[in-house]
């Protein structure tokens, strides 16, 4: 949504379309002071471990299909 509204842009510079752009960047956190006011947060390095999701244990479905 926000790539066609910056391509109008360059074609054809307007105050209201840039308005409109840093109104939908600051929607989606595109600054830090953004983030902050959306209360985001981005992993740091901590948080790099992966989590996974649960896995079901299959082995009894599988024996039971070989009986």
């Amino acid at each position: 949504m926000l790539a066609p509204l910056v391509e109008q842009y360059h074609q054809e510079p307007k105050a209201a379309l840039l308005s409109e752009i840093r109104l939908n960047e600051e929607r989606m956190g595109g600054t830090i002071l953004d983030r902050q006011r959306l209360r985001m947060k981005l992993p740091g390095p901590a948080d790099d471990k992966p989590r996974l999701a649960p896995v079901r244990d299959l082995s009894a479905r599988r024996k039971s299909l070989e009986d």
